[in-house]
């Protein structure tokens, strides 16, 4: 992976693009979007691993609220308050000590810490939100993995209900329907010069949360990485870090049973090393981020941000690009649509785009090093 453990400048925080500054904005009330960064910082400053937490203004840009400690945690989704008596709970993998962790959320969107669940090696996540079930891929270094489910109770403790082997290595990015009956995982393998084959794998989901199947299995090329899922839930997209020009951005029609069909023209070229993805609330644009190449100089190649429209067949259309940092690796589309927040790990900042990708403001992601899965904007209940 092209991770860069020396952060020469990063403490200094702010990204250079086209000159801009971070503006003042309101924040820290009521009524304002939240946006989460996980920093998954290093082990020289402990402090540098935490979720960051903006406050998102009307006019889409950010402003540093506070920060909460974590064990390089990441992947933080919402249960709907509905389904917890009314209080907001966020959970996020803890890989790095076998957990999910569990946090309770303010009405300014601030988090405490509220508790842990035991799981293996957790990866991506994903919380239906009308069940709620919450996923999660166990990543396996060296086996097969596997693919859990949880019951969120109503006080927003997990309870377990099922766990099935995916039987492919490295269970990474999860996604499930918005109607909850179907999830999907895509699997990575390591770079080596015989990589495992990656593979997309899909189960249905019982009312009680209960995995069954698979009913849908693909072989996807090396290296997958994140996986998402149409507002509509017609229509599945994953992105691939090592697929060279093969195409690294693949797309399917999800079927009634949860069947997967390759999308004309499902195979798009993204840039290099590609991981994060983020779809649209209208479900018409994909974004996604590629990291480049910088500790190369033969292969160099600057990290970017790409959009493509999203036809009615499914097929996609780059609609822009735009070079963006040292290694941007999670993304996240605000709730209005007009805005795309990047995190990029090389440089531990934020930068926050329109939705034709243009720079508007960069800003310290107040930690070091934002994570996979590390780029979250609160979802409104």
């Amino acid at each position: 992976m092209n991770v860069k453990t020396a952060m020469a400048g990063a403490a200094a925080g702010v990204l250079a693009i086209a000159g801009l500054s971070a503006p003042a904005s309101a924040a820290g009330k009521d009524g304002n979007d939240q946006l989460y960064v996980a920093n998954g910082g290093d082990d020289v400053d402990p402090a540098s691993a935490n979720f960051a937490r903006f406050a998102i203004a009307a006019d889409g840009l950010v402003t540093p609220e506070d920060t909460l400690p974590t064990d390089s945690a990441s992947g933080l989704v919402f249960a709907p308050a509905s389904k917890t008596k009314g209080q907001h709970f966020a959970y996020a993998a803890s890989g790095v000590l076998d957990k999910i962790d569990r946090y309770r959320v303010a009405g300014d969107g601030a988090l405490t810490f509220a508790g842990t669940t035991d799981t293996p090696e957790p990866f991506g996540t994903a919380l239906d939100p009308h069940g709620p079930t919450f996923f999660v891929a166990n990543f396996n270094d060296g086996a097969s993995g596997g693919l859990s489910s949880f019951h969120v109770e109503p006080d927003g403790t997990l309870r377990h209900v099922s766990t099935v082997d995916t039987k492919a290595v490295h269970p990474k990015g999860v996604a499930v329907t918005p109607d909850g009956k179907f999830v999907y995982v895509v699997h990575g393998t390591p770079r080596s010069p015989n990589p495992t084959p990656s593979f997309l794998v899909g189960y249905a989901v019982d009312r009680d949360g209960k995995l069954s199947g698979p009913v849908a299995r693909a072989q996807i090329g090396p290296s997958g990485h994140r996986v998402v899922i149409t507002p509509d839930g017609r229509f599945l997209y994953l992105t691939m870090q090592e697929a060279g020009d093969a195409g690294d951005v693949l797309g399917y029609r999800i079927g009634s049973h949860g069947e997967l069909t390759p999308v004309t023209g499902g195979r798009v070229e993204a840039g290099t090393w590609v991981e994060g993805a983020a779809i649209t609330p209208d479900g018409k644009r994909l974004y996604v981020t590629a990291l480049g190449v910088v500790d190369d100089p033969a292969r160099r190649q600057d990290g970017e941000v790409r959009g493509f429209d999203i036809g009615g067949d499914g097929r996609l259309t780059e609609a822009a690009r735009v070079g963006a940092g040292e290694d941007p690796n999670d993304l996240a589309v605000g709730l209005d649509g007009k805005h795309v927040y990047v995190g990029d790990f090389g440089a531990s900042t934020l930068t926050v785009f329109t939705r034709a990708l243009r720079p508007v403001q960069t800003v310290p992601s107040q930690g070091l090093f934002p994570s996979y899965q590390g780029v979250t904007v609160r979802p409104r209940d």
